[in-house]
């Protein structure tokens, strides 16, 4: 292989991973599927390798040396030509195994549509689409993924505005990014899910009833500071061990967590958090002190945990604390 193939050999890669990149970073932005990573990395190696090729080929140097590096060349293409390919093929299969149009019925809502049913097959990774019939999607409906046991992963686009009531419940999910204009996790939205990464958007004010009950794989969410609601047993029955209430004022439903035995630990950063009746049912069986409140001198927190006879530290603790756990 002489330098003038090599440097076509380069070109052509370059090419390829340029648009490589540009597809990965679409994706990159809204899925962090294990897929996705794998891709991620394919990209930058092959991009490194190139960019190796580029100084190798570029530099002066005595024959016989030349030669040596030549073949080193060679080897570095053909390697990255394989990297470029896996890339290729993950994207391809990402494609395939991604729902369309096709997969969905709708109907208009606002100023553009709701996504009411969910119609595709063994689908791992769902793409909502951004439009349908040139209208932004606005809404995914009341139980459209319902117990949709095949998809583990989900892309929804940024015009969306509102979930639906058990939108996800019973599905395979594990993971998700909700868009950024979602201000309501509705009632049952992850209900008996497999989710176990959820990345809330800061303007989220509301997480309804049983939103998260019995999801089993969650283990920690963080709750954004505009948060105004906790729904009644909205983390019933998780594997969260240690959760942060923002400085909100909020209100905090009855039996949102479990009585699965575990450390509960919950820092309140505000004031004047207000406790329904029904949040005692959530710790009436673990009086081994499993259940600690982490608060402010004064704070309405610190006052319901002394009558309750809860367990209670100063906040500055809960850092320290959740750190020697792990």
């Amino acid at each position: 292989m002489d330098n003038i193939e090599i440097l076509q050999r380069i070109e052509k890669l370059e090419k390829q991973v340029e648009l490589l990149q540009v597809e990965i970073n679409a994706i990159k932005s809204i899925d962090v599927s294990e897929k996705t990573r794998e891709q991620i990395d394919k990209i930058e190696r092959a991009n490194k390798l190139v960019s190796l090729m580029e100084n190798l080929s570029g530099e002066k140097m005595p024959e016989a040396q030349k030669n040596e590096e030549l073949e080193v060349l060679k080897n570095i293409s053909q390697q990255a030509e394989i990297e470029v390919q896996s890339s290729m093929n993950i994207i391809d299969e990402f494609i395939d195994n991604s729902a369309d149009e096709s997969d969905f019925e709708w109907q208009s809502y606002q100023d553009g549509i709701e996504i009411t049913k969910y119609i595709g097959f063994n689908k791992e990774t769902v793409i909502v689409p951004e439009l349908i019939n040139n209208l932004p999607v606005r809404k995914i409906g009341d139980e459209v993924f319902l117990n949709c046991k095949e998809m583990h992963h989900i892309i929804l686009p940024e015009t969306i505005v509102e979930l639906g009531k058990s939108v996800f419940e019973g599905s395979g999910l594990k993971e998700i990014s909700l868009p950024s204009q979602i201000h309501k996790i509705p009632e049952y939205a992850f209900c008996l899910s497999d989710v176990s990464v959820v990345k809330c958007p800061p303007d989220i004010e509301e997480i309804d009833n049983f939103a998260f009950r019995f999801c089993r794989n969650l283990t920690t969410i963080n709750l954004p500071n505009k948060l105004k609601r906790l729904g009644n047993s909205c983390f019933d029955d998780t594997n969260i061990h240690n959760i942060i209430i923002p400085a909100n004022d909020v209100n905090i439903g009855g039996g949102i967590f479990s009585e699965r035995g575990h450390i509960i630990n919950i820092a309140f950063l505000g004031m004047n958090d207000t406790f329904l009746d029904g949040f005692k049912k959530c710790f009436d069986n673990m009086w081994d002190k499993r259940f600690v409140f982490y608060c402010l001198p004064g704070s309405s927190a610190q006052q319901y945990a002394r009558k309750n006879d809860i367990p209670i530290k100063p906040l500055h603790e809960f850092k320290n604390d959740i750190q020697e756990e792990n």
